[in-house]
């Protein structure tokens, strides 16, 4: 039995001093406590039933720093912590452990970072663009100054036999 382990939301773009207490808290409730609680859960079940697979999904900024992204970071970061962790703590238990770190893609929430960071995002890490999708929507464009960044993904554990 596999489970996968997916939490995800992001923050503005903003300097890590200029973050505040109730953005890097939430943040880090769902990118980390929710792995954390998730994975919790998991290995308890395998533990019962003899050993699984569980796969976290984390980020390349699990992996190095991104440019105005600090909470971002540090709780993927923990995620990919984590995973090594448990993967010491449960081999023996039939346990497998494992961390998938996808790149950026190019969604209107990216096109909507200051310039300055996508370039350095293209010049750190391959960033998936669709030819048809060169720029975003008007209506996602007069939105990127007033919008705060998100994660597209959503917070869900699913199971595969």
């Amino acid at each position: 039995m596999a489970r996968s382990t997916t939490r995800g939301i992001g923050h503005a773009v903003k300097r890590l001093h200029d973050v505040s207490t109730s953005e890097c808290d939430r943040l880090h409730s769902t990118d980390l406590r929710g792995v954390f609680f998730g994975m919790q859960a998991e290995i308890n079940h395998f533990l019962a039933t003899g050993g699984g697979v569980i796969v976290n999904t984390a980020s390349t900024a699990g992996l190095k720093a991104i440019l105005s992204q600090g909470a971002y970071v540090a709780a993927k970061h923990g995620v990919v912590g984590l995973t090594r962790q448990a993967v010491i703590e449960y081999v023996k238990d039939g346990i497998r452990v494992a961390v998938v770190a996808p790149g950026l893609v190019a969604t209107p929430q990216f096109r909507c970072f200051p310039e300055e960071n996508q370039k350095m995002s293209r010049h750190t890490s391959p960033v998936a663009v669709r030819p048809s999708q060169k720029r975003p929507p008007t209506s996602w464009r007069s939105s990127c100054r007033t919008r705060p960044r998100s994660s597209a993904k959503t917070s869900s554990s699913s199971t595969t036999p």
